[in-house]
């Protein structure tokens, strides 16, 4: 697959939409386990859907793996998307999916909407079980025919225990109530703090909003 460009033609900047979308905000989780038990605090202490998605996964981090990533050349990393990549489905759906208890869903979230994306990685010179972070980024599409940039989530990928791949699920990602079309940009970085440019990046084809 071939990777995204650093940003779609003719996008819209988040400063020029705050009137229209919400803020970006900055969550992370770990993959889905698991692990009912934590879930009830986290749910008390977070007052969203994606809080409680990324919440309840950061509270279990690192099961499975946590292997320490050896840095290869920017290239060996590589990330395809399967043609169709998203799946739509309520929150309650997601953590039924995930064998989380529903009970511990915000009330009135249950029923809320969003996604989930597969995608895969392959990360020759990485440790076995390494953890690579990886955003999502959720674009409005515009009657304009532009993107209009409305959330942002991050959700780390962790590579095969005996491999250095990954075929992976995101987490739950909200989307808004509308009949809009949407696409979710997909960026690989390297371990460690952010100060550098993506690995990799992706889109998931178009989607249509749940208006």
């Amino acid at each position: 697959m071939t990777d995204a460009p650093g940003a779609a033609p003719g996008s819209e900047t988040a400063e020029n939409r705050k009137s229209a979308v919400p803020r970006a905000r900055d969550r992370q989780r770990s993959r889905p386990v698991t692990l009912l038990l934590q879930v009830g605090a986290v749910a008390t202490a977070l007052g969203s859907i994606s809080g409680l998605v990324f919440g309840i996964v950061h509270a279990i981090g690192g099961v499975g793996g946590g292997g320490q990533a050896v840095a290869p050349p920017a290239g060996h990393v590589r990330l395809s998307l399967p043609a169709q990549s998203v799946h739509r489905l309520t929150f309650g759906e997601w953590m039924t999916a995930n064998e989380l208890d529903t009970k511990y869903a915000p009330r009135g979230q249950i029923d809320d909407v969003g996604v989930t994306v597969d995608y895969e990685l392959q990360a020759p010179g990485y440790s076995r079980g390494a953890t690579l972070p990886v955003r999502f980024r959720v674009f409005h599409q515009t009657t304009a025919g532009r993107d209009a940039f409305v959330d942002e989530f991050q959700d780390p990928a962790q590579l095969e225990v005996d491999s250095d791949s990954c075929t992976c699920t995101s987490s739950f990602i909200p989307i808004p109530r509308t009949k809009s079309r949407y696409r979710i940009e997909i960026q690989v970085f390297r371990p460690g703090p952010k100060t550098h440019s993506p690995l990799k990046k992706a889109y998931t084809e178009s989607f249509l909003g749940f208006g």
